[in-house]
């Protein structure tokens, strides 16, 4: 998942630096054909911010969460319905705004007998980064 900010606004990395913070996650909601494991978050950038005399860890720009997703031996063949849920704070230097949880839908194509995810990726460097974690 790639996560895109415009200029002057952040999130709170997913580990951030003070406990009161909401941290980025990312989950995938109830199914019983598939499982998120290992999301892999990206370091967060350690910021000084006007509200907080104490630096920050966190997202701007544009960042990659990434995860493997393990199918169900009994998946169906065809396509996988999935929704993923994002939490997440947006804050500029001033001020943040309430936090948020997003839904996104997302499919998988399982292929025929063998319980696995097929598909093109879409941007197969990203994810090989990530592969041997």
């Amino acid at each position: 998942m790639r996560v895109a900010l415009d200029g002057g606004w952040h999130l709170n990395s997913h580990s951030p630096l003070q406990d009161y913070l909401i941290p980025t996650r990312l989950r995938l909601k109830d199914s019983k054909a598939a499982e998120l494991l290992r999301v892999h978050y990206p370091d967060g950038s350690k910021v000084a911010l006007g509200f907080s005399a104490d630096p920050l860890s966190v997202y701007a720009g544009k960042v990659w969460i990434t995860g493997k997703l393990k199918i169900a031996d009994d998946a169906r063949p065809g396509e996988l319905p999935l929704v993923f849920l994002f939490n997440g704070q947006a804050c500029n230097d001033d001020s943040c705004l309430a936090p948020e949880m997003d839904e996104l839908a997302a499919s998988v194509e399982v292929d025929s007998g063998t319980g696995e995810a097929s598909g093109t990726m879409r941007h197969e460097a990203v994810f090989r980064q990530h592969h041997q974690e």
